[in-house]
């Protein structure tokens, strides 16, 4: 009588039972390509942002170097005097019937890099101010009014290194008046100043000053 051999175990899969290591492995090849691209989103992002900070550091630091510089005013049929201020004396016309001043205003560049001028605003000097006098003429042309201010759309190139004049001109009008003795403002006047889409406004040191008489006084 033969005996029946005992059968061989046989030796244990490595994989999971009903599983093909080959489609395993084509997965794991499919995850890989997400993983890559998050790494590729990251790296942009930091990009971006190195970009952007950059951009802030230079716009920020050519439009900083800007400085406005007035003129005193040089008036017709009315005297010029020195009033105080908090910045100092300044020059102010005597504000009276028939008188007309001008005043040459220098936006000046001192840095390296190009900018532009956008526009400049003369607080105070338009028709709809209490001030007894109106900006008549910004480099020849009439200004436009915003409420209290006259403002001048420039959109001229102030080069690196160079400077950007502004002639204004200023008139009597029967309308507004001065309470006390003196009028005084601070950042006149102001422009705004750009580069690659910054933009920042600048305004001069000195003020802006008038001196009333029985014809501008309240």
């Amino acid at each position: 009588m033969s005996e029946t051999p005992p059968e061989t175990p046989t030796p244990p899969s490595d994989s999971a039972p009903g599983s093909d290591p080959e489609s395993s492995a084509e997965g794991l090849d499919r995850g890989a390509p997400p993983k890559r691209l998050g790494f590729i989103i990251i790296a942009l992002v930091f990009l971006v942002a190195v970009v952007g900070v950059r951009w802030w550091f230079t716009t920020s630091q050519a439009l900083r170097d800007v400085f406005i510089e007035a003129s005193a005013p040089l008036c017709t049929e009315a005297d010029v005097v020195d009033v105080d201020s908090a910045s100092g004396p300044i020059a102010a016309p005597e504000v009276v019937a028939g008188m007309r001043c001008e005043v040459v205003v220098n936006i000046v560049n001192p840095g390296q890099s190009n900018l532009n001028v956008r526009k400049v605003v003369l607080p105070g000097l338009g028709p709809d101010s209490d001030l007894p006098i109106q900006a008549v003429e910004i480099d020849g042309r009439e200004p436009t009014a915003d409420g209290d201010d006259a403002t001048y759309t420039l959109n001229e190139d102030l080069i690196a290194g160079d400077l950007v004049q502004i002639n204004i001109a200023y008139e009597f009008r029967d309308a507004g008046c001065i309470e006390g003795e003196t009028f005084t403002t601070s950042a006149w006047p102001s422009a705004q100043v750009s580069m690659a889409r910054h933009t920042k406004t600048v305004s001069a040191d000195r003020g802006f000053a008038l001196r009333s008489t029985p014809d501008s006084r309240c």
